[in-house]
């Protein structure tokens, strides 16, 4: 099967390397944008009952980890940036709009699962999200939120705005990884249940840690 593809340009001595952030041979690393809060999908919250589809805001961040390599399930993260600060990085985060579905609250998950994967294919396949990337290991994070890119691109005074959590729709995250040596970096999302929303908004928090 094709995998869904967003071109990352990781830039360091005036060469370039070209990686693609991917979500699995099968769509796997979804599961941050399949997150129910009670019975409704985050994927519905707030979207107009009467259509099947919505405008979101796919949001690429380089996240910092003070160079470290940590393991990427959540609690061995989560233990990492404890007495780090782990947070996306300035002038790196970009903005790209795509659509995804609606009234998916009562479908099969794996139905849901394939609607996404087929809607950020037709929006984003081969979108270019990064470029000059840090020499260091980082985490690669996209949020999915129905704030417009406005309200949540770097502003011009150089701060990064804090998302909405009430607006979030699904998050997910790579391992850390060395990006101008990458070739595919799989993001996927730490989680075993349907009622996940808390752990996405841990993903999209603006530093990493835990929260109740």
């Amino acid at each position: 099967m094709r995998r869904a593809v967003f071109v990352l340009l990781a830039m360091s001595c005036a060469q370039y390397n070209t990686a693609s952030l991917t979500f699995g041979e099968s769509g796997e690393g979804l599961d941050g944008f399949l997150c129910k809060q009670g019975t409704t999908s985050l994927l519905d919250r707030g979207a107009d009952p009467a259509t099947t589809s919505r405008p979101v805001s796919i949001v690429a961040d380089i996240v910092g980890i003070d160079n470290g390599q940590p393991g990427c399930r959540t609690g061995q993260l989560l233990a990492w940036c404890k007495d780090r600060t782990c947070a996306p990085m300035k002038r790196r985060r970009v903005c790209k709009s795509a659509e995804l579905p609606t009234r998916v609250s009562t479908l099969e998950r794996e139905d849901v699962r394939a609607q996404v994967r087929a809607s950020l294919r037709a929006s984003l396949t081969k979108a270019q999200f990064i470029e000059d990337a840090p020499d260091e290991f980082v985490i690669v994070r996209l949020v999915g939120t129905s704030q417009p890119c406005s309200e949540v691109e770097e502003t011009a005074d150089g701060v990064l705005p804090e998302f909405d959590t009430a607006k979030l729709i699904g998050c997910a995250y790579s391992c850390p990884v060395l990006l101008d040596r990458a070739t595919d970096v799989y993001l996927g999302f730490d989680g075993f249940v349907g009622q996940c929303e808390q752990g996405v908004r841990i993903c999209a928090a603006g530093t990493l840690n835990w929260m109740p």
